[in-house]
């Protein structure tokens, strides 16, 4: 369908806001439309009044949040051409006529993107929408797995800083984090521990119920202090150990319907590869987008793309004689970024041609280690990309005898 005219959005919680015009620049509606049925059938009606439909329009969109999904579905849904633009670009799509004034209003986006897909047209195909259901339950399902993980750390740390005050001696004992939370949920205080009668502590702690029941005999807790914080320590262990398996449950997900999401050949090519786990290697291939490969590129062009999408490209900063320190840029997925420097956490362990590359950068260049993990972790994308081209798995290579 040819398009003839071009409509932002600038989307928000409650609706949009919206800029139609025509392919001279000519504006021809604007407004806010709800984020509802009705929203959606007047805003149709606004496109019919001046003889289009949606098919008959280029929608650019900023993708901010989840607010613009329901948009770019309905709108693809009915033929027309979605560009769901990168934030950072539309944030560089204000008017020219408030340029200099820098408002920020809702219209003044709307405008901005409509102008922008105006002006740059098929330089912006990259950020065309498509749904891909499977895809987004996969992403949904991580970034609600990235959020739990992230509470279970955060509580996990203040339990341990009720544990201490409670039992301090506890975890010299040589009990398995397990036996621990399992005998604090029974008997929270050093006192509770030291009235079980054998057999319990025998259950609970195992063989090391003597060394147990020792360091609660003579613990320096504060009796009055530890039986103050006992509810609120019991309190925390069980929901960290709901928290745990939910975590557990969603990991189970995750790895269910990858497949789905990812093809199978895929999946099997990038595990291949050292490092590239049962838990990583669904994360960094959900966040490469699946245009990618049939784009007419080279191999450093689309490793460039992807290391810009996640966010580990070199950001560069300099201007005349003053040059800032190079760093890595963060701008991109922050989840397939994380993945990656497990990856090449891992690979330091148990790749020999990644540990002598990372020894090198450590000992040879002096580079930190931070800094020598990201290098990695760029070696790794050049190795799954060229992978994933070629259909063949990985073959690793023998290492020279120096070393």
């Amino acid at each position: 369908m040819t398009t003839k005219a071009i409509l932002g959005l600038d989307a928000a919680q409650a609706g949009v806001a919206f800029h139609l015009q025509d392919l001279g620049g000519r504006l021809l509606a604007r407004g806010p439309a709800a984020k509802t049925t009705a929203g959606w059938t007047a805003l149709q009606q606004t496109l019919a009044t001046h003889g289009l439909q949606p098919a008959d329009c280029l929608v650019a969109i900023e993708a901010t949040g989840d607010h613009h999904l329901p948009w770019c579905e309905a709108f693809t849904q009915a033929g027309a051409t979605v560009l769901a633009l990168n934030p950072l670009v539309a944030k560089r799509t204000t008017p020219v006529r408030n340029a200099i004034r820098d408002h920020k209003a809702d219209p003044i986006d709307a405008e901005g993107l409509a102008q922008t897909a105006a002006r740059e047209g098929a330089a912006l195909a990259r950020f065309t929408y498509r749904s891909t259901p499977a895809l987004f339950r996969l992403r949904k399902l991580l970034a609600a797995q990235a959020a739990v993980r992230a509470v279970l750390t955060d509580l996990k740390k203040h339990t341990g800083a009720l544990q201490e005050l409670c039992f301090p001696e506890l975890d010299r004992t040589g009990l398995s984090t397990l036996r621990q939370c399992r005998l604090l949920q029974k008997a929270p205080t050093p006192a509770q521990i030291a009235g079980l009668s054998a057999a319990e502590l025998a259950a609970l702690a195992g063989d090391k119920h003597p060394a147990v029941l020792a360091a609660a005999s003579a613990s320096f807790a504060p009796a009055a202090l530890a039986a103050a914080c006992a509810p609120a320590l019991q309190a925390m262990l069980g929901i960290v150990e709901q928290l745990a398996s939910a975590l557990r449950t969603l990991e189970r997900e995750v790895t269910r319907h990858a497949p789905a999401a990812v093809p199978a050949e895929r999946l099997a090519l990038a595990h291949s590869l050292p490092g590239f786990g049962a838990k990583t290697t669904p994360v960094v291939l959900a966040c490469v987008p699946a245009e990618l490969w049939t784009r007419d590129q080279g191999r450093k062009q689309k490793v460039a793309r992807v290391q810009a999408l996640f966010g580990i490209d070199p950001r560069l900063r300099e201007s005349g004689r003053w040059k800032g320190k190079v760093k890595i840029s963060k701008r991109g997925i922050r989840p397939a970024r994380t993945a990656l420097y497990q990856i090449a956490f891992c690979s330091i362990l148990h790749d020999p041609e990644m540990r002598a590359y990372y020894q090198r950068l450590t000992k040879v260049e002096k580079k930190p280690h931070k800094v020598a993990l990201f290098d990695l972790a760029r070696k790794h994308l050049r190795r799954l990309v060229a992978v994933l081209e070629s259909g063949q798995a990985y073959q690793p290579r023998f290492l020279p005898a120096a070393a």
